[in-house]
């Protein structure tokens, strides 16, 4: 094992240069859902203090960081709207048929909300 000088600067976890030399700092992070994000902080001061504010996010169960971009939000009406033309092009009368039944069921009660999306977890 190689031993450091007592004022070598100290790794943190998560935290890296890229490219090395470049003083351009990242951080590296998974948000709840297990996630792997990466984000470009500027300085290493700035990577080390944003590390430990998605840290402290993820702790505080907070689903995302307000800095990542997402697209438009969509109702579930619409996701409605699209599962049925997919089911259309690939499925018979009948599939067809028991979605429509259940969409009917689902759209008075939820058909104006925002849809919330989240990545599937195997």
């Amino acid at each position: 094992m190689t031993k450091t000088p007592k004022d070598a600067p100290k790794k943190i976890r998560g935290v890296y240069e890229e490219p090395k030399g470049s003083g351009i700092w990242w951080v590296q992070w998974f948000d709840n859902q297990g996630k792997r994000r990466r984000e470009k902080a500027g300085t290493k001061r700035a990577a080390v203090e944003l590390k430990a504010k998605r840290t402290m996010e993820k702790l505080e169960g907070r689903k995302l960081p307000e800095k990542l971009k997402f697209t438009a939000s969509v109702r579930f009406a619409e996701l409605c709207a699209d599962a049925q033309a997919e089911s259309a092009l690939h499925n018979g009368e009948s599939s067809q048929g028991n979605l429509k039944t259940i969409i009917d069921a689902l759209t008075p009660e939820f058909g104006n909300r925002l849809a919330e999306l989240s990545p599937l977890m195997n």
